[in-house]
């Protein structure tokens, strides 16, 4: 068969498209075929991708707490400063600082134990945000607590701009 331009090429489409003409229940099948594959897939790559730990003892990767624990932990605790500045223990017992852990203003001790040849000093954060972490006036804090209203404290003392906190106050004893 030829169309009107002699070419028997639109009809052979045309014909081929009606031969393979699916029914319903084959586009189903298809459908369903396409869907397990993909589901299939999915699990595969779960399973290649997610730990056998997962899930275990909650949505949660149940070996990511031994691996958090073989951690070296950053923070070691007053009872090591004390190991070897026993004396600066000794008398910050005395002062208004005791119950403040000494990493919170001195930073993590982990580098600085490392070698004791080679000791990473401590950072002090001697900023007036350091001191205000603890410090600035907040109405949840208990009263008792030492307080600052930055403004109005900052007005009494005559300053103008940015000042330390340490210029006037001692960090063990303020």
């Amino acid at each position: 068969m030829t169309n009107e331009n002699g070419s028997a090429g639109h009809v052979r489409v045309a014909a081929t498209l009606h031969a393979h003409d699916l029914s319903p229940a084959a586009h189903f099948q298809r459908l369903i075929l396409v869907l397990l594959a993909a589901v299939g897939g999915f699990l595969l790559v779960r399973n290649a991708l997610v730990p056998e730990s997962f899930g275990r003892d909650g949505h949660y990767r149940a070996t990511a707490v031994d691996d958090i624990v073989a951690r070296e932990s950053r923070y070691k605790g007053n009872a090591t400063c004390t190991e070897c500045h026993e004396d600066d223990a000794n008398t910050l017992k005395e002062e208004k600082h005791q119950g403040v852990p000494c990493e919170t203003c001195h930073g993590p001790a982990r580098g600085h134990l490392t070698n004791a040849d080679s000791r990473v000093r401590l950072q002090v954060d001697k900023s007036r945000h350091a001191c205000l972490n603890c410090h600035e006036k907040i109405s949840g804090r208990p009263s008792k607590f030492g307080q600052i209203d930055v403004e109005e404290h900052q007005k009494k003392q005559e300053f103008d701009g940015a000042y330390l906190c340490l210029e006037c106050h001692d960090a063990h004893n303020p």
